[in-house]
This record gives C-alpha cells, structure tokens and sequence, in this order.
C-alpha cells in the first residue's frame, strides 16, 4: 500500500512536471508559478528541501518578472518555511523579512500579522540555541 502510494506522487510529480514543460512552451509565467509551487509540495513531502528551494527560488524570480508583488511576499515566505525546517534560522529570519516592506507597501494587514509571527518565531529558536 505504501509503494503504492510513493508511487502515485511519483506519477503526480511528473505529470506535474510535464505541465510545467507545456506552460513554459507557451509562455504563461503565471502558469509556471502556481506549477512551481505545486510541485514543491511534492520536494517538500519527499523530505528534498535543495530541489523544493530551487523551484521556490524560480518561482520568485517569475513573480519579480511579472511585477506581482503578493506572490512574490508568498514565496520568500515559503523559502523562509524550507530553511526553518532544516533548522536553518539566520537565513529563515532573512527570508521572513523579505516581504514585510511588501507586505506594508500593499496594506496587506494580515499577511503583515502573519509575517511578524514568522520572524518571531526564527528568533525564539536562536535564542534557545545561544542559551545552550
């Protein structure tokens, strides 16, 4: 049952990767954000955070392309959430900052309560590591 599991994200994986190769064809960024960001999920599931970063990493850089301010707060936030995972907190707290002035510039209330929770939390977690 769990092979057979593995085995159906491995096949949701490449279809997901074969729709991305079609949206890159044609040129649809937005496309090939929201793609990007799915099969992270997948990275992100399959306990690969290098590859899930990589696709996170594209996808802001389409976000920048295409002047899309909230996707691109969302991802540094997801970048932020990959690097907390592997207990990588300087450079979570770095990532979790990115998109306060975003955040700020677009009035975007919640995200920006959402984003002081994110840099709080980086912040405990040095704090515990330097109190050991």
């Amino acid at each position: 049952m769990i092979y057979s599991e593995m085995e159906n994200i491995q096949k949701a994986l490449q279809y997901y990767e074969q729709i991305f190769q079609l949206v890159e064809k044609i040129g649809d960024l937005d496309a090939q954000a929201s793609c990007l960001n799915n099969i992270v999920m997948f990275y992100n599931t399959q306990g690969n955070p290098q590859k899930a970063l990589k696709n996170y990493q594209e996808a802001l850089e389409i976000a920048e392309q295409l002047h899309d301010l909230n996707s691109k707060a969302k991802y540094f936030n997801n970048i932020g959430m990959v690097h907390y995972a592997q207990q990588n907190y300087f450079e979570a707290l770095q990532q979790f900052e990115s998109p306060m002035e975003i955040n700020k510039q677009l009035g975007n209330t919640p995200n920006i309560a959402m984003t002081l929770t994110n840099i709080g939390i980086p912040i405990l977690n040095i704090m515990i590591d330097l109190m050991h």
